[in-house]
């Protein structure tokens, strides 16, 4: 009798939390070996599984706010913030795995999707900023300068993939010529 109970589980899948299904990957019948993937299940909140360069390490922490955007979703940006820092190194992309967790529940549970994140490293309001192709080598920019083009020195804040801010070196009046 408990032999005939205990064969009725044989081969039964059982989960103990409420998640969502992905992918199955084996169907009924087939062979399937010990610790070989059966589906790919997904349970709690949705994580977008970032890369952060090692150079830039030092400046994410927990709890620190990211901006997400997908090509599924162009024109909305959702909010995020860091949930945990691996600290082991990806020798091959040289970079650590960083985590962040979605502060809104997104439109449909998709999982796999590319995206574009930006952790926000420090804030500044009313600030100058010029484009990012402007900007020289050796952080100067060419002006027009009574009818002619000068070279002139910059001091830069902090910047992004299109914008860099201008500390000092340039005013309002300047105009900028991008070479």
């Amino acid at each position: 009798m408990q032999l005939t109970r205990a064969q009725q589980n044989v081969g039964r899948m059982k989960s103990f939390i409420n998640g969502i299904v992905y992918d199955i990957y084996k169907e009924q019948g087939d062979l399937v070996n010990p610790n070989q993937p059966l589906a790919l299940i997904g349970a709690g909140d949705m994580i977008a599984k970032l890369s952060v360069d090692e150079d830039d390490l030092d400046k994410v922490y927990e709890g620190q706010q990211v901006l997400i955007t997908m090509d599924a979703y162009e024109e909305k940006v959702f909010k995020a913030h860091i949930k945990k820092v691996y600290p082991v190194l990806n020798k091959v992309e040289q970079s650590f795995r960083v985590d962040a967790v979605f502060d809104e529940t997104l439109p449909v549970g998709i999982y796999g999707l590319n995206l574009e994140a930006n952790i926000v490293i420090a804030e500044n309001k009313e600030v100058m900023v010029i484009p990012r192709s402007a900007l020289l080598k050796g952080d100067s920019v060419w002006v027009k300068k009574d009818k002619e083009e000068v070279k002139v020195p910059v001091k830069t804040g902090i910047a992004d993939d299109e914008w860099v801010e201008i500390k000092s070196g340039l005013d309002k009046s300047s105009t900028i010529i991008v070479k």
